[in-house]
């Protein structure tokens, strides 16, 4: 089964346990009143009549919002823990822009909502993925992107919690890498008027510089492959490079590293990203 008809089995099998959770608090809708279900919509995306197509995006827009909306109330509502985590998953896939406000003011959902305590187990696919994902919170807007970095960046300004501030730090840096985000961070801080709100961005500029690349998915492999070029210790190259493909994947690894030997005009360091090439050749590592 491929990545995105997996993500869409998750998907759907997420909404339906929590449709069987929260069914019990909602009232049903009249016959009439029931959207069409997906597959005809699907269906009538790639009908002959023009009418038929624009009518089932606009229905296939509704439900969405629809969705969205609902999983938003359960997170506010008195569902178990174990309801309200998938529904912050579910947010995170549906890349839902409108749960960022709930999502950065309370990222302490990744204490509270550990997959692994939580002892998900049916089904098993549905289980690996929940632990995969680790924090939960951070990583629905991991998977949101960059709409949420101005929340983000907000919130840094504003928090006296240390452990918050870091966690708004990297998800920065792993959705828009090292450089963006201090630059970001750096404008924030050159802005702010407010004495304790300097201190706050400072203090995150600080921490910034000590996050491990390693650590940051794709955005931290590109920093370590640009790197590469300045380092003579084959063995740590071949660490690194095993790592960056371990996080990102063999194709993906060896695209950034052509790149970068078509921008580099020493001959030195071209020989040095050449071998780290040959590198993800022979490396055993998958993503």
């Amino acid at each position: 089964m491929n990545a995105g008809r997996l993500g869409f089995v998750l998907i759907w099998l997420m909404l339906v346990s929590l449709h069987g959770a929260y069914s019990q608090e909602a009232p049903l809708r009249k016959e009439s009143e029931q959207l069409m279900p997906q597959e005809k919509l699907l269906d009538a995306i790639v009908s002959t009549n023009h009418s038929e197509r624009l009518d089932a995006a606009f229905s296939l827009d509704d439900q969405r919002r629809k969705a969205v909306a609902k999983l938003l109330s359960i997170l506010e509502s008195t569902n178990s823990d174990s309801v309200k985590m998938e529904a912050i998953i579910v947010l995170g896939e549906y890349r839902a822009t409108e749960a960022v406000p709930v999502l950065v003011n309370h990222l302490e959902w990744d204490y509270t909502y550990p997959p692994k305590r939580m002892g998900i187990g049916s089904p098993q696919a549905l289980e690996q993925f929940m632990e995969s994902v680790g924090d939960i919170a951070s990583a629905s807007l991991w998977s949101i992107g960059s709409a949420c970095i101005p929340a983000l960046l907000d919130r840094i300004a504003e928090t006296d919690e240390t452990n918050i501030s870091a966690k708004c730090v990297r998800i920065c840096y792993r959705i828009e890498g090292r450089d963006l985000t201090q630059f970001r961070l750096q404008k924030l801080l050159d802005n702010a008027t407010d004495q304790k709100k300097k201190l706050r961005v400072k203090s995150s500029l600080d921490f910034l510089k000590t996050i491990s690349p390693l650590e940051m998915g794709p955005a931290g492999s590109l920093e370590v492959l640009q790197g590469l070029a300045a380092m003579e210790d084959t063995n740590y190259v071949h660490f690194l490079v095993e790592s960056c493909v371990s996080i990102q994947g063999r194709e993906m690894t060896e695209f950034q590293l052509h790149k970068l030997l078509e921008r580099e005009s020493d001959q030195k360091r071209k020989e040095r990203i050449q071998s780290a090439i040959d590198d993800v050749d022979k490396t055993k590592v998958q993503k």
